[in-house]
């Protein structure tokens, strides 16, 4: 793995603080490993209410928006030219 893909709707970690995105990208950094952050689009607790009827994500319905699938086309490029992580 030469890349890790953080696909979390919050990179944030009250448990484990290494693990929140800013000292768990400089940890990556540090071992030569990159790290891009994609939650915004591709994490499983949307920010448009629509998508989560009742509270609960709505995941058929994230996967059908344009921002999902061009996000995660850019996963799947980055993945395509180094080995690649999906981390949530």
């Amino acid at each position: 793995i030469t890349s890790i893909a953080d696909v979390r709707s919050i990179p944030h970690s009250r448990f484990c603080p290494q693990f929140r995105r800013d000292p768990f990208a400089a940890s990556l950094a540090a071992a030569g490993i990159d790290y891009a952050w994609h939650g915004a689009a591709l994490g499983g607790r949307p920010r448009d209410a629509a998508l989560s009827p009742g509270g609960k994500p709505d995941y058929a319905a994230m996967a059908q928006r344009p921002e999902f699938r061009a996000e995660l086309a850019r996963v799947f490029d980055a993945a395509a030219e180094r080995p690649t992580a999906m981390m949530c």
